[in-house]
């Protein structure tokens, strides 16, 4: 019989978390599951601790499948490495320093069936040493207009790991990683998903555990990675739009990508001149991005409009 969900775990140096996103994972209440856990060429003893958590769980063994690349391909190719080998009719992208409620898979597999849901949603906490604070959906179901064309694109929305997601919404539509890019690799799917869903489902209960302490992960070090990964995710999500014929409907949700993508030329490396270079064409969209506070939105179109003094958006 092939499982009804396939939870995918990439796995790259989470000696520290690997134990506890497992445990969270192997105690779930939902029973026709399979995991796999994708070993991206870890430097650790990552894999030694999930061999010996594995022994905990006798009646899991043959639903866990370990899968070992040949070399590092970091975060985005290797959870498709996992996609190829998934059977079930729905998967879950988890995060290996992340961990879950036990009856997260049991609750968001019923909503999916009972609503028959394309994708199926859940609410988080992301996770400080000294405490936790709760991330929230507005709605009950997501839209086109009040998902994309609203341009909401926080973390809740463009996670891929608070999400069960029909497996053929990534096949029949071809979805696959964009090469060569780990920054934005999450909304660089979920922008794509979000469009081709015919359903999207929302769960107001907080199942995902976001593990905020790791200082190692790559979204603690963005100022450390290259910038341009950003731009080239924006670039893909336009040339995806005008693929699909639909470019001028969400022009909008185009401009505040592109925009939102070279941030960090300001944020962290203090290049304004190249800022104002890359995708010029979004500032006149600033004060229509009303998912940007007034105040930033401000800040935002006087850097793009006027000389501005260094530290001007701190």
């Amino acid at each position: 019989m092939k499982p009804a969900v396939s939870v995918i775990v990439p796995i790259y140096n989470v000696a520290p978390y690997i134990e506890r996103c497992a445990r969270s994972l192997f105690e779930q209440t939902f029973k026709n599951v399979e995991y796999i856990f994708v070993n991206d060429c870890t430097p650790d003893s990552s894999i030694e601790i999930l061999q010996n958590v594995i022994k905990d769980y006798p009646e899991r063994a043959n639903q866990i499948k370990i899968i070992h690349n040949k070399k590092n391909l970091k975060l985005a190719a290797t959870r498709f490495v996992g996609m190829d080998e998934a059977e079930g009719e729905y998967v879950l992208h988890c995060d290996s320093d992340d961990w879950v409620e036990k009856d997260m898979l049991q609750c968001m597999y019923n909503k999916a069936i009972e609503e028959n849901a394309d994708i199926v949603c859940c609410e988080f906490f992301k996770e400080f040493t000294d405490n936790h604070i709760l991330c929230r959906y507005s709605y009950d179901k997501e839209t086109i207009e009040n998902g994309l064309l609203s341009l909401s694109f926080e973390e809740i929305h463009s996670a891929i790991w608070n999400k069960l997601i029909r497996k053929t919404l990534f096949t029949e539509n071809n979805i696959k990683h964009y090469e060569g890019i780990n920054m934005c690799e999450d909304s660089a799917l979920t922008v794509r998903l979000r469009y081709y869903s015919k359903k999207t489902i929302i769960i107001h209960k907080a199942f995902c555990h976001y593990n905020k302490m790791n200082q190692s992960s790559m979204v603690t070090n963005v100022h450390n990675i290259a910038i341009e990964e950003c731009i080239k995710y924006a670039q893909n999500i336009e040339e995806f739009f005008i693929s699909q014929n639909e470019e001028k409907k969400f022009n909008i949700v185009i401009n505040y990508i592109k925009f939102r993508s070279k941030e960090g030329f300001v944020r962290f490396k203090r290049d304004i001149k190249k800022w104002r270079q890359i995708f010029p064409e979004t500032h006149e969209y600033i004060l229509n991005f009303h998912q940007l506070t007034l105040c930033g939105r401000l800040k935002w179109w006087l850097l793009a409009k006027f000389p501005i003094i260094d530290g001007f958006l701190k």
